[in-house]
């Protein structure tokens, strides 16, 4: 048998395996091309007829290998216990059902395990890689990588790059290796081995044993106490307890951790190779894992569905609690889905999919592809990715989100939100009171009934009020209609001094506060002249806002008097701080603060500006415990939001989040005082701190908030750093850049804590 060379590697086959359509010898490797192939049990490209799945390897069972080569390959290697090498491009690989093992190797790859003990190896990229079912081992390469080990007892290898690793059910093992990782364990009781710079979860909630193992001699703060951990020493906090704290290591280096049980010290970590050479693990019985599993065909699934290869079922009221609430994974191929009754999530995966939530409060993850999601009945969550979705929100009050490509996205009833995001968006609020922000591209936002927001965002924008009393938030290149008839009022609302033509009428110049209210029905019709000199059009407004920002700006960014923040020497109320104290920072380790200030707002200025007034964060409405404490802060002052739902829609583990734009989510309100005194504390750099247990931020200087503070505080800031003094007012980036990206109000609310 002739040996097989393709793309630098040299291939032997292991038998005669018989012959190929053409008479040529079989070599029991199935191979793709240079080009983009769907490699699957219908592929018939190998040039000597070797197939997927057509039980023709040397000993006549479905245990394939597969050669895809170059190309952005899209391969389902099906039943069998599999090898799998995909070559260049930007791959999608399947594992299906069977113990199998995959190589990315080149460019940004998916792979997904499937059923069985299988190893994944991501090679070269950003790649994302899932176990799925099964004792796993995952590999990261040199790149930053995302690690999903799913259910079963699994092993999560990070390697170089900044990567994040997910265990998911089961006891599991993570490794880091270089680079600052993000670390979640998930449920059971798992073992972390981590490095300074590294962020650590072990698992929000239960009652399990998650290990933080560290290399050499460290200080362990926790509870505002430090220990020293030697090599073979054990600080075991107590099952359940899910502690919080920082270890601090001889070079400087540092790491946070949360939810973690007990920490080790050891010589070196014991981790293996990492190079996917060890297998899949011990394996294991049979028996429902609650999760509905599709393939990667056109799948139906629904109520009557009986393909998961553990016998889930969709409302059969066979889920871990014994109710209807499913988790339905449909993978690739082009499917449709119906979840029924309970509160379901729905994970489309790959392919131009039909879904559906049906009863109950449902979240649909659509994925790559030409979708359709409905929510139907409740108060539903739909999330689009790739491809030109269209998404109905139904009954209830559901958000929708539409990802990338030209979305329709329809609200239905109830209180929506819906968020074009990227492409040519057409929202549709339906009836209720609704708020609509287009995103980037040229989108078409209609109201509906009810009343309003509507945000354009970027592009040339068309809004539409319709009925109700609505508010308009235009820009440059929009064009803004309140909408005909009736005798409500609507606003629209521009940033910055405008010059305002009303048809017929004056000439107003606005600056921001500024407001012209012409009184019910009045359905004027004019053009705005923006400061940029853009034009924008209206029709049927009765009431015209020139503001700083669409999303507000009045307030400051700090703290309230009262507010224990965790130092080296423990927690000390914000108040008491002073110029030169060490505070624990999340990026940077203790660092000294270099500023401080403090503004006071008495109950008049509060009952005149309600938007000064402070926001309340009751203990816990942050999820998994944080903060651990009541807390207030200033509307402005951003809060640290960090879960796998966040990196899903946004790229990254940890966002910002401003606090006005969390209220109304449970425990978290604005509400009225006598007086408030707000504390701002500035470091070198822009920082992340613990405050009453939770991370947020400290002060970062700009061009907006430096605005917020009196005109002695901001010479004080300006002499400490004098290129602020020079970029502030410029058009210059701002000189001390923010420590994560920050939601608007709009993404914020896509976001579940």
């Amino acid at each position: 048998m002739r040996p097989v060379a393709h793309g630098g590697r040299q291939m032997t086959s292991k038998g005669s395996g018989g012959m190929g359509g053409g008479g040529t010898p079989l070599d029991e490797v199935v191979e793709g091309t240079s080009g983009r192939d769907v490699i699957d049990s219908g592929y018939t490209g190998d040039p000597e007829g070797d197939r997927v799945d057509h039980n023709d390897n040397a000993a006549g069972t479905n245990d394939d290998v597969i050669e895809a080569y170059g190309g952005d390959d899209r391969i389902e290697a099906g039943a069998g216990d599999d090898t799998v090498h995909a070559g260049g491009g930007r791959d999608y690989v399947a594992g299906g059902a069977g113990d199998d093992r995959i190589l990315g190797e080149g460019g940004d790859d998916h792979l997904y395990g499937g059923d069985g003990d299988d190893e994944l190896c991501a090679g070269d990229g950003r790649d994302d890689v899932n176990g799925g079912d099964g004792n796993d081992v995952l590999a990261g390469g040199a790149d930053s990588d995302r690690l999903h080990g799913n259910a079963g007892d699994d092993v999560l290898y990070g390697g170089a790059g900044i990567d994040s690793l997910w265990g998911g059910g089961g006891d599991d093992v993570l490794v880091g290796g270089e680079g600052a990782d993000h670390f979640d364990g998930g449920t059971g009781s798992d073992v972390i081995k981590a490095e300074g710079g590294d962020a650590v979860d072990g698992g929000r909630g239960g009652s399990d044993d998650d290990r933080l193992q560290v290399e050499g001699t460290v200080q362990v703060l926790v509870g505002g106490v430090y220990h020293t951990l030697s090599p073979g020493d054990s600080l075991d906090l107590g099952a359940g307890t899910n502690a919080w704290g920082t270890v601090f290591f001889p070079d400087g280096k540092f790491l946070h951790f949360q939810n973690i049980e007990r920490i080790e010290s050891v010589d070196h970590h014991d981790d293996g190779s990492g190079d996917c050479g060890t297998g899949g693990g011990t394996g294991g019985g049979a028996g429902l894992d609650y999760v509905v599993e599709g393939t990667d065909g056109n799948d139906v699934i629904d109520v009557h569905y009986t393909g998961d290869p553990e016998g889930d079922r969709v409302d059969h009221n066979d889920n871990a609690a014994g109710t209807n609430d499913d988790v339905i994974e449909a993978y690739g191929g082009d499917d449709r889905i119906r979840a029924g009754a309970g509160n379901d999530t729905i994970h489309a995966g790959e392919g131009d999919d039909y879904a559906s939530g049906d009863d109950g409060d449902d979240t649909l993850w659509l994925g790559e592809g030409d979708d359709k999601g409905s929510g139907d009945a409740g108060d539903d969550r739909i999330f689009g990715e790739g491809g030109n979705d269209v998404l109905h929100g139904g009954k209830g009050d559901d958000v929708l989100s539409g990802g990338a490509g030209n979305d329709v996205l329809e609200g239905g009833t109830g209180n929506d939100i819906l968020a074009g995001n990227a492409g040519d968006d057409d929202l549709k609020g339906g009836k209720g009171d609704d708020e609509l922000c287009g995103g980037d591209g040229d989108d078409r936002l209609d109201g509906g009934t009810g009343n309003d927001v509507l945000d354009g965002d970027a592009g040339a924008d068309v809004l539409i009020g319709g009925k109700g009393a609505d508010i308009l938030q235009a820009g440059a290149g929009d064009t803004a209609d309140g909408g005909t008839g009736g005798t409500d009022i609507d606003t629209l609302q521009l940033e910055g001094a405008v010059e305002v033509h009303i048809d017929g009428g004056g000439v107003y110049t606005l600056s921001p506060g500024d407001i012209l209210d012409f009184g019910s029905g009045a359905n004027l019709s004019g053009h705005a002249v923006l400061g940029g000199g853009e034009t924008v059009p209206f029709s049927n407004i009765e009431r015209i806002e020139s503001v700083e920002h669409h999303e507000g700006g009045t307030g400051c960014i700090c703290f309230t008097a009262g507010t224990m923040i965790a130092t080296p020497h423990g927690e000390v109320p914000v108040q008491a701080l002073e110029v030169g104290d060490r505070v624990i920072t999340r990026d940077s380790g203790v660092q000294r603060i270099v500023w401080i200030g403090t503004q006071r707002f008495g109950g008049r200025k509060l009952l005149e500006h309600p938007a000064l007034r402070p926001v309340l964060i009751r203990a816990g409405a942050l999820g998994g415990g944080l903060p651990e404490r009541d807390m207030l802060v200033s509307p402005q002052h951003r809060m640290l939001l960090v879960s796998r739902e966040v990196d899903l829609l946004y790229g990254e583990p940890e966002v910002l989040a401003a606090a006005r734009h969390l209220v109304g989510r449970p425990g978290i309100e604005q509400v009225t005082a006598r007086e408030v005194e707000y504390v701002h504390i500035m470091f070198e750099r822009h920082e992340l701190v613990l405050a009453d247990g939770a991370w947020s931020e400290s002060f970062q200087p700009g061009d907006w908030s430096l605005g917020t503070v009196g005109a002695e505080q901001r010479a004080e800031i300006c002499a400490i750093f004098p290129e602020l003094a020079e970029a502030v007012g410029q058009d210059r980036p701002v000189a001390m850049p923010a420590a994560r990206r920050s939601l608007k109000k709009h993404e914020v609310k896509l976001v579940v804590l």
